[in-house]
C-alpha cells in the first residue's frame, strides 16, 4: 500500500528530530564527534528536503524500467497419450 508523500515527509521529520536529539547526546557523551553529527545532520536535512518536495509535488518519484530478459529455451517434454 503506498504511503502518501505528506505523511512520508511528516513521519520523516519526527524521526529526524528524534535521531539529532540522540546524536547530539552522544555528542555531549563523547561518543560522537561534532563533524560526525553535522555530516549526518546535512545529509537528513538532505534527504528531508527531497521527501519535502514530493509532499508539495515539486518532484516525482520514477523508477527505471527493468532490463529485458532473454526468453527461456524450449524445452520439449515427452507426451504419454496412455495408449501404451
Amino acid at each position: 500500500m503506498p504511503i502518501h508523500p505528506e505523511e512520508l515527509s511528516v513521519f520523516f521529520n519526527k524521526l529526524s528530530d528524534e535521531l539529532c536529539k540522540e546524536w547530539d547526546n552522544r555528542v555531549d557523551d563523547g561518543k560522537m564527534s561534532d563533524w560526525s553529527f553535522t555530516y549526518k545532520r546535512v545529509r537528513l536535512e538532505e534527504i528531508g528536503s527531497i521527501l519535502t518536495a514530493l509532499a508539495d509535488g515539486k518532484a516525482a518519484l520514477t523508477y527505471p524500467a527493468k532490463p529485458a530478459r532473454e526468453p527461456a529455451p524450449l524445452i520439449r517434454l515427452p507426451w504419454d497419450n496412455g495408449d501404451a
